[in-house]
């Protein structure tokens, strides 16, 4: 009963959303890199959604995006925000996400002639002194890198504009955000949405150092960012996928990019280690999963279209 009548407002803020056109926007003009191209209304009505389920939808959120459990660390700064779309981990002291989880959409749930639409902007569910906003990171020379890609963020309107908000955003180089990170992106999603897939979730991740580098001595900048693709196949089966990606602007080839991958390699017990996160709290179903790592999606030559986004389509 929940799923359909969250369902339902969705369509109903959509339906809104997509009869302005010649609006208002919520930047007049590009302030620095990726500016935005929004409407104010839009970007209010969509701020609305995120207020009204983190009031109300938190329990069938977490039942949608999370079924083995939220992560959960002994971080007192990293409070739980909720989104119709995913779930995020946020920490107000390096004012980025921890983490994001949520259940990936398939091609019949996926609106392919929604555009790009940059509506960056504060969260309306954290207080003024927790937020950040699109000026944190003007000039800085890092990327406001999405958790919640906004290529996989296209079953409407809402859901695109709401992977917008800063909470979801982290400081990420150039050339990691804009060509490794974004081709492992494209690649598993165009696994999730593969017939032999009955379902797919993920969980992205920042590791932040102990003594980190700060942007305007406001935003912490991750050493490295991690992606736990988990899945089941329709012979039920259970596999997840780790990425652990180092966040520098080192212009590495595609097959010595895919090299470092499967080097980096991580078991989910050791990334648990890394972050100080349990990333499933239900243990029995975690040994379901961790069993089976399988880390035959990482081979040289994996990227065949080299750094890509095209994989999305295969």
């Amino acid at each position: 009963m929940i799923k359909y009548l969250v369902t339902g407002i969705l369509f109903l803020f959509t339906v809104q959303l997509e009869g302005q056109e010649n609006c208002k926007k919520l930047t007049r003009k590009r302030v620095g890199a990726g500016g935005n191209d929004c409407c104010i209304e839009d970007a209010s009505l969509a701020d609305s959604m995120l207020i009204s389920a983190q009031l109300y939808w938190k329990d069938s959120l977490q039942k949608v995006h999370a079924p083995f459990g939220l992560p959960t660390s002994k971080n007192p700064h990293v409070v739980i925000l909720y989104a119709p779309h995913y779930v995020c981990g946020y920490d107000t002291v390096f004012h980025v996400p921890i983490w994001v989880q949520y259940k990936m959409s398939n091609s019949s749930e996926r609106d392919n002639e929604l555009t790009r639409v940059d509506c960056f902007r504060p969260d309306p569910r954290l207080p003024a002194n927790q937020q950040i906003s699109h000026a944190d990171y003007t000039r800085s020379g890092f990327d406001r890198g999405h958790l919640k890609p906004a290529d996989d963020s296209k079953k409407n309107l809402v859901e695109h504009l709401n992977s917008f908000v800063m909470s979801n955003m982290a400081p990420q180089c150039g050339y990691m955000n804009r060509q490794e990170w974004r081709t492992i992106e494209s690649y598993v999603n165009g696994v999730s949405r593969q017939d032999s897939v009955k379902r797919a979730y993920m969980i992205t991740g920042s590791v932040v150092d102990e003594n980190p580098k700060y942007i305007y001595d406001k935003v912490a900048v991750p050493s490295w960012f991690y992606k736990i693709f988990f899945f089941q196949s329709t012979s039920g089966n259970w596999y997840y996928w780790v990425f652990y990606v180092k966040n520098d602007d080192v212009r590495a080839e595609i097959r010595d990019f895919e090299n470092e991958l499967l080097e980096n390699l991580k078991s989910i017990d050791e990334l648990e280690l890394l972050t100080s996160t349990n990333f499933y709290v239900a243990r029995r179903k975690q040994k379901k999963i961790e069993g089976n790592l399988y880390s035959g999606h990482l081979f040289s030559g994996m990227f065949s279209h080299g750094y890509s986004s095209s994989y999305s389509d295969f």
